[in-house]
């Protein structure tokens, strides 16, 4: 029985302490992910400019563009957010605010979860449509056959497979098969499958920032064509041929002569296949040198500015050097001379040594109620941001004996959670 009771008070503590860290993360993630949508909304506006800007014959500028998106995710932990005092202001207003009320703490990481096991299920039920369907091979590819009106397409992350009409098989001969196979593959060798999930991540985690939403057809419709070029070149297939393809393959898989609404590009309406059929028109071969020169150059600029954000940015964890002490009244009196601090109380992981006359000095600086001889003391603990941290360690000392250095050995503790929370 006793031990049934020690493995429940265990159980106990082990969830109260998940629970407390969980919302401590909840109110650091928020704090990140809204200064995050910030920043996402003035990158999404400058990736719409250079593309206004950029002529649709450069269509591998014009995807690279995209790339700026990366950068969001990292601007949350930025020292600017701290140094001005109006962002400062507003950062206090935030802290009181998720401090005060704890469904606002657990709203934003709530319903970033939600949009994102909605997207993982969608996935998952698509998955299951495309494993249920017959497979036929054509070219060494095999590929799944729907009898649905939709045109061909690639789904899956680890395993991609390509959907293809039953309707395409029927009135397309195997050239043709094997050029629309090939526009599939392109696809998933472009990586735009993955492109696309974390293009649904990054909306999720940034679901207030609208422009996200509204700009991933245009994401789209630069893959799309990135697409069409790399197929054209693979196949050396001249643009009347490679549009009438296209246009054939939209003309299988509609019903009553309409585009199909199904499409990895998400032409939907008549102006976006237009601009396809232009720019298909308008091909010309590129040189592969070029493309990969510019890639690197691209990789560069946002790796560059990644290290450069990264420098300007609090790390993950840092060390708290202030100490605080607590008597059996419950008054509490913190220290945050660094220099001071460090003469007067020292520790490693094994043992505690408090220099009696350097701290003495250190409490006549700080006066306070406290009782200076008989005392617990706060230390060791850290912080991911000013004002959102944890960790510590908690040692009771005793200072009537009048030693000048009292060695305190003590047993250093943490727990899975707060370690979990010290290195997310």
């Amino acid at each position: 029985m006793t031990g049934v009771l020690e493995m429940i008070r265990n159980t106990h503590e082990f969830l109260r302490a998940a629970g407390d860290v969980l919302l401590t993360l909840s109110a650091y993630w928020s704090i990140i992910l809204i200064r995050c949508t910030l920043a996402s909304a003035l990158l999404i506006v400058a990736v719409r400019m250079l593309r206004r800007f950029i002529p649709d014959r450069y269509t591998w500028l014009r995807s690279w563009c995209w790339s700026l998106l990366i950068l969001a995710p990292f601007f949350g932990r930025l020292r600017f957010w701290y140094d001005s005092p109006i962002v400062l202001g507003v950062t206090g207003f935030l802290y009181d605010l998720l401090g005060q009320h704890l469904f606002l703490r657990v709203l934003w990481p709530g319903i970033s979860t939600c949009l994102i096991v909605r997207y993982l299920l969608r996935a998952r039920h698509l998955r299951k449509e495309i494993d249920a369907l017959p497979q036929q091979e054509f070219a060494g590819v095999t590929v799944s056959v729907t009898p649905l009106s939709v045109s061909p397409f690639s789904a899956g992350l680890m395993k991609p497979r390509i959907v293809i009409p039953k309707k395409h098989l029927e009135v397309m001969d195997d050239r043709e098969l094997e050029n629309i196979i090939m526009h599939e593959r392109t696809h998933i060798r472009l990586g735009h499958l993955w492109i696309l999930a974390l293009w649904q991540l990054l909306c999720a985690l940034l679901f207030p920032d609208f422009l996200l939403f509204l700009s991933g057809k245009y994401l789209r419709e630069d893959m799309e064509a990135l697409c069409d070029r790399v197929t054209m070149k693979h196949t050396q297939m001249s643009a009347v041929a490679y549009g009438s393809l296209i246009l054939r393959s939209h003309r299988s898989a509609a019903d009553d002569h309409s585009l199909s609404p199904v499409t990895l590009s998400g032409e939907k309406t008549y102006e976006e296949a237009r601009r396809r059929i232009l720019r298909i028109c308008a091909f010309k071969p590129y040189r592969v040198i070029n493309c990969i020169l510019l890639g690197v150059c691209c990789i560069s600029i946002v790796g560059g500015t990644l290290a450069l954000i990264r420098q300007a940015s609090y790390p993950r964890w840092s060390g708290i050097s202030n100490i605080s002490i607590v008597d059996k009244d419950s008054h509490i009196q913190g220290f945050y001379d660094e220099d001071a601090i460090q003469s007067a109380v020292s520790w490693d992981h094994e043992k505690l040594v408090i220099h009696r006359s350097a701290f003495e000095r250190l409490c006549a600086a700080y006066p306070g109620d406290v009782d200076t001889e008989h005392f617990w003391i706060c230390f060791d603990g850290f912080y991911k941001l000013p004002g959102i941290g944890g960790g510590g360690q908690l040692v009771e000392v005793d200072l009537s004996g009048g030693e000048e250095d009292l060695i305190i050995p003590y047993e250093w503790t943490t727990d899975f959670w707060t370690e979990f929370f010290r290195y997310i």
